[in-house]
């Protein structure tokens, strides 16, 4: 990857871990509230506290579902982001949403983002390599076909380039003509 992939993975190494520390401060304040305004009698019958404990799930629930929400559309917004970029220069990228639960890979990143927030440089090429090799240790014919780079995807990739590119030479060959008509 190249020195900005890297920076950018970095920065949302450290975005992430800045969410997930205000998610866990939001939890903590939920428990803080709830025992504030609940918790104010000295004994509590068996039923008592069944209804405590369940009104407590129910707030911090609550409180996990809308963070989580919050975080997905960020992810979202994320990956919008990059499908525009790559399409604005005429790529078309591919994912594989399965190896997004790949448990190799994700301890691969919680090992990233321990070396990130130990101050030791994260060593990104690893997961390439990783995913590199998960994939073609793929054995059947679909998981061959997803490998990073899809033939077919490439030669479409450069068929639009191309296109783009006979385009503008279209453009400067007739303003060239006009030019030498005026002459």
């Amino acid at each position: 990857m190249s020195q900005s992939h890297d920076s950018l993975i970095s920065e949302y190494v450290e975005f992430a871990r800045f969410q997930r520390i205000q998610h866990l401060k939001a939890v903590e304040s939920c428990f803080k509230r709830f025992v504030d305004s609940r918790l104010l009698e000295g004994t509590y019958t068996s039923d008592e506290v069944a209804e405590i404990i369940q009104e407590l799930c129910q707030c911090i629930c609550g409180d996990i579902e809308s963070e989580l929400i919050n975080t997905s559309h960020m992810n979202v917004l994320l990956l919008k982001q990059l499908f525009k970029q790559a399409e604005n220069m005429g790529f078309t990228l591919k994912g594989n949403i399965s190896e997004m639960q790949n448990e190799d890979l994700l301890e691969q990143i919680r090992e990233l983002e321990l070396s990130h927030t130990s101050g030791h440089p994260p060593d990104y090429k690893l997961v390439e390599v990783e995913a590199t090799n998960i994939t073609e240790r793929g054995s059947d014919d679909h998981q061959k076909a997803n490998r990073l780079i899809d033939p077919d995807m490439a030669h479409e990739n450069l068929k639009k380039i191309l296109c783009k590119k006979n385009e503008v030479i279209k453009d400067l060959r007739e303003k060239l003509q006009m030019y030498e008509d005026q002459k």
